[in-house]
Parts: structure tokens; C-alpha cells; sequence
């Protein structure tokens, strides 16, 4: 990839990752963690890329955390939706 492709992605990650900041303190869930961690996954690819370990190391150990966020989103929203279904349900989303 060229030197103009990485700086864009560069520069479209970092966008993300500070919107993302900045929906956090508006506390703006859940789009902080998607917007944030698509950041965080295009800041991984560069690193990649580039070859850059302080990067990969960085972004890298971020996207877990993420994805923690994200089965905690589909979690709540499955168990939303099935708490509307029938007003006996678990937390687990188990019909009693």
C-alpha cells in the first residue's frame, strides 16, 4: 500500500478513536465502543502494515477489550428483547 493510503487510514482511525472518546464522556453507549474500537482495528491494520510493534502492542491489546463490549451489547440486547416477549425472563435471557 502507498505512504498516501496508510495517512489516510492513519488519519480516519484517529478521527474514530477520538469521536469515540468523546461519545464515552457523553456516555453515549453503545456507540463509543464501535466507533471507538473501529478506530482501534484501523490503527491495528497500520501497524501491520508498517510492521510497527509499539502499534500492534497499543491497538492490538485494545481490540479484546472491545469485543468484551460487544458481547456485552448483543447480551443486552438479547435479553431486551426477550424481556419483551414474556415478563418471565432471567438475566440470562431464560424463559422461566
Amino acid at each position: 500500500m502507498t505512504d498516501i493510503s496508510i495517512n489516510r487510514i492513519k488519519w480516519f482511525s484517529t478521527f474514530l478513536i477520538l469521536s469515540g472518546i468523546l461519545l464515552t464522556n457523553l456516555n453515549a453507549y453503545p456507540y463509543n465502543i464501535i466507533i471507538h474500537g473501529t478506530g482501534a482495528v484501523g490503527w491495528s491494520v497500520v501497524g501491520y502494515m508498517t510492521r510497527d510493534k509499539a502499534l500492534l502492542t497499543n491497538f492490538g491489546l485494545q481490540l479484546p477489550l472491545f469485543l468484551f463490549g460487544y458481547v456485552y451489547l448483543f447480551c443486552l440486547l438479547y435479553t431486551s428483547d426477550a424481556a419483551d416477549d414474556t415478563p418471565c425472563v432471567d438475566l440470562g435471557g431464560r424463559r422461566i
